[in-house]
């Protein structure tokens, strides 16, 4: 009996009861997801070739200034490769763009975005249970 009260204690607090989600995935629909027209660094090929895939780019709530995406040299030292965290209905992908081409790209680690969520000590939302969860790429 004791088992059965403390596992249901849990789903009434891991749960929220209005919306039938758990918190995790409140915390994922609530993750900041920018536009790739908030990067004015991205090469305009780059930016269309985003916005064509229907990418947002997750942040996290540590940083201030938008974030992850990044440019290197990445293949060779001849040229400037761009590698972005892309989600499409919550399920992200790190696109490298080779030489900032939109023709050249590949596709590594596609996931839900929920996965890789991850807790710390401050709340979601009022009466949820103290978790505040952050995409971590």
């Amino acid at each position: 009996m004791l088992v059965v009260l403390a596992i249901l204690a849990c789903l009434s607090g891991c749960l929220n009861s209005e919306r039938g989600t758990s918190v995790w995935d409140r915390a994922d629909r609530k993750t900041t997801r920018l536009e790739p027209d908030r990067f004015p660094e991205l090469p305009p090929a780059v930016a269309s070739e985003l916005t064509r895939r229907g990418c947002t780019i997750p942040q996290t709530f540590v940083q201030q200034k938008p974030h992850n995406v990044i440019s290197g040299r990445f293949r060779n030292r001849a040229q400037l490769d761009w590698a972005v965290l892309c989600s499409v209905n919550r399920v992200s992908s790190i696109l490298v763009f080779w030489a900032g081409s939109a023709r050249d790209v590949v596709e590594l680690a596609k996931r839900p975005d929920a996965g890789d969520l991850q807790a710390t000590e401050e709340k979601v939302d009022e009466g949820d249970v103290p978790l505040v969860v952050e995409l971590i790429a």
